[in-house]
């Protein structure tokens, strides 16, 4: 049996640990496997844009995100974030994570858009995903996306191989 890190993006940010859920940030999620980062009072609920509009962002975020992972690229990563959760890491930081995360994972192949989980805070995009050096794994991609000032924003990306 393999054992693999659950790889959490902060922004990318990989934070190593087995079969726990992390968030952006690689603090553990309360809870266990599955939770979502804890919400955030002051934030409001995603309701004003069209659902076709509030997927075109996260399919363009994701294609962003991984881009600027394979690039190591640390604006380009935080320029579709929410203000609140821009630049958490250091630049050092997202730069050894990426580091690690493609000595596990490999480059990106592909993804599939499996769905979106509805919560009060944010809607969570899912996809799964095909790395190189897990060719028979499927990688559970997590876009949390909130509403802010009536324009999209991520909240959290997160990356599970397990």
């Amino acid at each position: 049996m393999r054992k693999f890190a659950i790889l959490a993006l902060v922004p990318c940010a990989l934070a190593i640990s087995s079969c726990s859920s992390l968030d952006e940030f690689g603090r553990k999620i309360s809870g266990g496997a599955g939770q979502e980062p804890p919400a955030e009072q002051s934030q409001a609920p995603a309701t004003g844009l069209s659902e076709e509009d509030k997927l075109k962002f996260a399919e363009e975020s994701v294609d962003l995100l991984v881009e600027a992972v394979r690039k190591d690229d640390y604006a380009a990563y935080f320029r579709n974030f929410a203000k609140d959760h821009k630049d958490l890491i250091k630049e050092a930081d997202f730069k050894i994570r990426n580091e690690k995360f493609r000595e596990q994972c490999g480059d990106y192949q592909s993804r599939e858009f499996i769905g979106i989980l509805k919560k009060q805070i944010f809607d969570v995009y899912l996809w799964k995903a095909k790395y190189s050096k897990l060719p028979k794994d499927e990688i559970l991609l997590r876009l949390f996306v909130v509403e802010e000032d009536g324009k999209p924003g991520i909240y959290a990306f997160n990356v599970q191989p397990f």
